[in-house]
């Protein structure tokens, strides 16, 4: 990401990138290593993905448990954190001394690997490479950076506990612990 090699159109790219050995070209799914959008991608394209205003439990176990993906728009906007959060002075005086980890906003991963063998291959990082690096701060230093046009972090951090009481959990992902054979209610 850091060396900007995925910021060319896609005919402007080594093809060699998304090339699976002929060796290799049976083990691999239709589509694995090819560039999305690619043709072999449509055998697969299952059609839009139904967007909900609400949901139930039995409607969530019976209609879309395990397998069927939906967007449940506007969720967000009911829990409180979501007009809470965007006040600074409410982030600080009820979460500010929480320490967090944050990581650049333009990481190049491949450096968690540098000099190191991986796959049995040995990992080679150029001088351009900019290596990852992370940062512990609590939230009340992290507010008032992250506006600085040079800041370049985010914060990666699971929330604490206690900032879960601004967020609503939907009602039917409450449910108790399911055996992953049961279909739900009838």
């Amino acid at each position: 990401a850091a060396r900007k090699l995925c910021n060319k159109p896609l005919e402007d790219r080594d093809p060699e990138v998304n090339t699976v050995p002929a060796a290799d070209a049976g083990k691999a799914p239709k589509g694995h290593l090819k560039p999305l959008g690619h043709p072999d991608f449509d055998d697969s394209w299952a059609g839009e993905i139904e967007t909900v205003d609400s949901m139930d439990p039995a409607t969530f176990w019976s209609s879309y448990w395990p397998k069927k993906p939906f967007l449940l728009k506007g969720f967000a906007k009911r829990s409180p954190a979501f007009t809470k959060w965007k006040d600074d002075d409410y982030l600080l005086n009820e979460f500010g001394h929480f320490k967090a980890k944050c990581e650049p906003k333009n990481e190049d991963r491949l450096t968690d690997y540098c000099n190191q063998e991986r796959f049995g291959r040995m990992i080679k990082c150029g001088k351009d490479t900019i290596p990852y690096t992370e940062l512990h701060m609590k939230i009340k230093k992290f507010l008032p950076r992250m506006k600085e046009p040079g800041f370049d972090k985010y914060i990666i951090t699971q929330m604490p506990d206690v900032m879960g009481k601004d967020f609503v959990v939907p009602n039917f992902h409450s449910c108790a612990k399911r055996d992953r054979d049961d279909p739900g209610p009838e």
